[in-house]
This record gives C-alpha cells, sequence and structure tokens, in this order.
C-alpha cells in the first residue's frame, strides 16, 4: 500500500473493515485492505474488477504462532529470510474472507486519477 490514503466508504458489513490507498510504485493503481474482525464467520465483498489478492489467516486463532498466506503456511528460511510473498489471481465479483483475517487486494490497473 502506498502513502496515499483513498475513501473507502462505509463498512460493507459489520465486523469488515476496508482500507484504501494508491498502490505503491504503481500509477493509477489502487490496494484495498479488507479486515474481518469476526472470529466465527468468513464475510463477503465484492469487487469490480480483476486484481491480486493476499489472504491472511492463522490456524489457532488471533494467538497463533504461525501465519498462513493465501492458505499457504509462512515459514522463514534457514537463515531467517522471509518467505516469497506470491499473490492469488481474484477476479471480479465476490471476495470470500475468511473468519480473522486480513486481506489484501491490489489493483494495478484500477486507472484512479488520485494515484498519479
Amino acid at each position: 500500500m502506498g502513502e496515499t490514503v483513498l475513501e473507502a466508504g462505509p463498512p460493507p458489513l459489520p465486523g469488515v473493515h476496508v482500507f484504501a490507498h494508491c498502490l505503491a510504485s504503481r500509477p493509477g493503481g489502487v490496494a484495498l485492505l479488507a479486515v474481518n474482525t469476526d472470529r466465527n464467520a468468513s464475510r463477503e465483498i465484492a469487487v469490480s474488477r480483476r486484481g491480486e489478492r493476499y489472504t491472511l489467516t492463522s490456524d489457532g486463532g488471533l494467538l497463533a504462532h504461525g501465519l498462513r498466506l493465501n492458505g499457504k503456511a509462512l515459514v522463514l528460511g534457514g537463515d531467517g529470510a522471509m518467505p516469497p510473498f506470491r499473490a492469488s489471481a481474484q477476479e471480479a465479483g465476490p471476495v470470500a474472507l475468511p473468519a480473522a483475517s486480513l486481506t489484501f487486494l491490489a489493483f494495478a490497473d484500477a486507472g484512479n486519477p488520485g494515484c498519479r
């Protein structure tokens, strides 16, 4: 997410918070962060364009030591290096937000005039 904050509108659902920024290093691009604070139920939002998705979840709730990125465990390398962060493709339409999760959505070709 870049430094320029955009208006994300009111929360789309109870327990879901959405934040919007210009996408770093991508003129016109937009990044969304959708936070599902409900610990027990998934939620769904809709997006109007294709983009990249990064969803962080944990197996053991909010106090767990392990994280998953798009369903795959994040494990440090033997030298302590961060693992690569690989996006999943996200089509336009519904976006499932697992319980107690953070989902970053990147829309590089959004063409937002405030993100130049």
